[in-house]
């Protein structure tokens, strides 16, 4: 069985700590791979192929929205979870025409 890779985009260290450590011990079935930047990201999407991202919208190199839209252009069926703190409705709708 393949393992479900999930890639976690979090500059808060302790944040992408505690999503890293909560997933470890779901089960030995995910494979867990993180970025705290966007160019790190990118990187990481386009080797690994993640199944499944985790994704703060504000990065210290770029906007989390374009990454979102990007992905789901190329890999429609790659679930997106936007975490973030942004209170504004319009990001939430924007975040959900994409496809997050």
């Amino acid at each position: 069985m393949e393992k479900q890779k999930v890639l976690i985009v979090e500059d808060a260290k302790l944040i992408r700590d505690r999503l890293t450590s909560a997933l470890a011990h779901i089960n030995d079935q995910i494979e867990i791979h993180t970025a705290i930047r966007l160019s790190e990201a990118v990187a990481c999407y386009t080797n690994v192929h993640p199944h499944i991202i985790i994704l703060d919208l504000s990065l210290p190199d770029g906007s989390g929205i374009r990454f979102l839209e990007n992905v789901k252009k190329e890999t429609p069926g790659t679930i997106v979870i936007i975490l973030t703190n942004f209170p504004f409705p319009q990001v939430k709708k924007k975040c959900k025409l994409l496809g997050a």
